[in-house]
């Protein structure tokens, strides 16, 4: 709220003929043009003291003020300026100017409200109403603005900011036509406008043309940098950073671009914590996590967990969910210490892990969605390690190790991309959840079907057009084959008209595919029943799903490839003994998946046991997990602590 007004001086002076109004506004404007700002705001009150019902006098002194950044004292100026101003225009700019200062104690709902009084005045001025959007958006309130940005667009249809940001806004209600429409319309006012080029990157990755995105991302954040128009430039840098991982890239491009991550960055690392001796009490362990809700990484995260010896470690669990649900209740019951940081800043979320005195700071995300990891390059612990939900480096020189296993980095092999140094966890650097509930095994659907179904339920970017070429070879080298897909942006008709027409020109008729949108997860795991073999996308392949088609007794064949990404599926079909599944070459792929339908009396013996089989193979063993880790977790601390 605007603090109360201390009301006019005591003494009136009542206007006098003596008095030169106009002599000074223009002394006011001369020092102002001389940045003497203390001397301007001076002449400002001289005027109000001799006038106090003078609205201009108050309105200049509160531009200035506000300029020189004391907004409490700006706002007191804006109010007594709107007190006595009767010009419902000049008004509106009082109110505005207000909004400005509100926003910049971070006071955004105060100021929304405001800004939407502006907006209902301006709503037939196409310039003016955009000028009041840029300041919603400056005061976060973008859930207000989609309506805004169409009565720009009905006004100014070929508008290319506002044409830029609705796109976002269809993008992430998974309206891909629409999103590509204004997308596009943008560019061709402006070509170099990062608005739009993020959307587009945006739509190729998740259509899985991830070259494309890549270079969408690339030249939004350069143009961005460059001044060409505003974007969250870190948001759309960490976009391009996971396309990259799902590209064939050099592993010194991969490397260094995300080293490079931190020039966007403002904040500066703070210098490294002491480190002490741990004697006989448990070390203070921090996860920090966007997904400890109904996501992949809480199946991984939730065996170590639980099973954690807690005269060893205290976690302390840091919860940036977007949303809370049942998976975050349990995970919570089973921590001792449960944080919630979301929407709270970098500097307020290093104070509380300061303040929590946390030995090593764990990080689940990545350059995943809602990651912290401007958190992690202030350095709020004086361990930091990255584990579990990002297969690859985050370039953080403040990184200061990473999990993994010698089935995803083989010694000598993928050290090269990392700037963390890697600690190899022996027996496998995970363990998986069960689901909840989950439907009985069948048989492989041939034998009733009489014709092979593959499938992958991969998100759509891992299917990218090397892996629909691959596949498409081996459907047409299968006759009669059907290959079954499932993703969340698949039900729309503009997605699925680009899946089909790819899948064509690869002599794969519609027919022969079978595509789902998003399904809850019971559902989920019986469509593997309606699949007799499962196949692995590259070079990003999977690790939840490769679990959870194993588990649900469906073979699964995997490309391994150079690096973390692509030898995940790989890892988990060596710990159950089924290397025979792991090609080195598309040509093996093509061979292990003919060689797995050829026989359908040994595919049925096969998934009989399977579940067994995963069940047995130490994939679900969290205590054994919890112990390497616990273990790793000593071995650093003490390796530091003894210099």
């Amino acid at each position: 709220m605007v603090r109360k007004l201390k009301g006019p001086p005591t003494r009136v002076v009542r206007p006098s003929t003596s008095f030169d109004r106009d002599a000074h506004l223009k002394r006011a404007a001369d020092h102002y043009n001389a940045n003497r700002f203390d001397e301007a705001i001076r002449v400002y009150v001289a005027m109000a003291a001799h006038d106090p019902q003078d609205f201009m006098a108050w309105y200049l002194r509160g531009l200035v003020e506000n300029q020189i950044e004391r907004h409490d004292d700006a706002l007191e100026s804006f109010a007594h300026a709107l007190a006595h101003c009767a010009d419902d225009g000049l008004r509106i700019e009082l109110k505005i100017w207000t909004a400005r200062s509100l926003t910049a104690q971070k006071k955004f709902a105060e100021a929304t409200k405001l800004l939407l009084e502006a907006a209902r005045h301006h709503w037939n001025g196409a310039s003016q109403l955009y000028e009041v959007i840029e300041l919603l958006m400056a005061a976060n309130s973008f859930d207000v603005l989609e309506p805004l940005f169409a009565r720009v667009l009905e006004l100014q249809p070929d508008h290319p900011q506002a044409n830029a940001e609705i796109s976002l806004f269809d993008f992430r209600r998974k309206d891909f036509e629409s999103a590509w429409k204004h997308a596009t319309r943008a560019l061709e006012q402006n070509p170099e406008l990062p608005a739009a080029l993020r959307v587009l990157g945006h739509i190729h990755h998740d259509t899985g043309d991830v070259k494309k995105g890549v270079e969408y991302y690339r030249r939004a954040v350069d143009g961005c940098l460059a001044g060409k128009g505003p974007i969250n430039v870190i948001a759309v840098y960490e976009s391009m950073l996971g396309a990259l991982v799902y590209a064939e890239v050099s592993d010194e491009e991969l490397r260094t671009s995300h080293e490079n991550w931190h020039r966007l960055v403002a904040a500066k690392p703070r210098p490294r914590k002491s480190i002490r001796p741990r004697g006989d009490r448990p070390l203070r362990i921090g996860y920090v996590s966007p997904d400890f809700r109904h996501h992949a990484v809480s199946f991984f995260f939730e065996p170590l967990l639980h099973n954690h010896d807690l005269s060893v470690v205290t976690p302390v669990l840091y919860s940036n969910a977007p949303a809370h649900d049942d998976i975050s209740d349990r995970i919570r019951a089973a921590a001792p210490e449960w944080r919630v940081i979301t929407d709270r800043p970098d500097d307020e979320v290093f104070d509380l892990i300061e303040k929590d005195e946390i030995d090593i700071l764990v990080d689940l995300a990545g350059f995943t969605l809602q990651n912290r990891m401007g958190v992690f390059h202030m350095r709020p612990a004086p361990l930091q390690i990255n584990y579990l939900g990002y297969p690859c480096t985050t370039g953080l020189a403040e990184m200061d190790y990473r999990f993994t296993d010698e089935d995803c980095d083989p010694l000598g092999e993928t050290d090269a991309v990392y700037t963390e140094k890697l600690v190899r966890l022996p027996g496998g650097f995970y363990a998986w959840r069960q689901p909840d509930a989950f439907p009985k095994a069948g048989p492989p659907p041939m034998v009733k079907n009489g014709f092979i179904t593959f499938g992958s339920l991969n998100t759509l970017s891992k299917i990218t057009d090397d892996v629909i070429a691959l596949w498409s070879r081996l459907m047409n080298e299968t006759p009669r084959s059907r290959l079954i897909l499932q993703a969340d942006s698949l039900p729309n008709p503009w997605v699925r008209d680009r899946i089909l027409a790819k899948f064509a020109r690869h002599g794969i008729a519609a027919d022969r595919l079978v595509l789902h949108g998003r399904m809850a997860m019971l559902e989920h795991l019986e469509l593997y029943n309606q699949i007799d073999v499962a196949l692995d996308p590259f070079p990003w392949g999977g690790h939840t799903t490769t679990c959870m088609a194993a588990f649900m007794s469906v073979p699964v064949v995997t490309l391994r490839g150079r690096r973390m990404a692509s030898r995940m599926s790989a890892s988990v079909l060596h710990r159950m003994g089924f290397d025979a599944w792991i090609a080195e070459t598309p040509e093996q792929y093509i061979q292990i998946a003919k060689g797995l339908v050829a026989d359908v009396d040994r595919l049925a013996t096969i998934r009989l046991a399977q579940r067994t089989v995963f069940a047995a193979s130490g994939l679900m063993d969290g205590h054994r997990l919890a112990r390497v880790v616990e273990a790793a977790y000593q071995a650093i601390w003490d390796h530091h602590a003894e210099g």
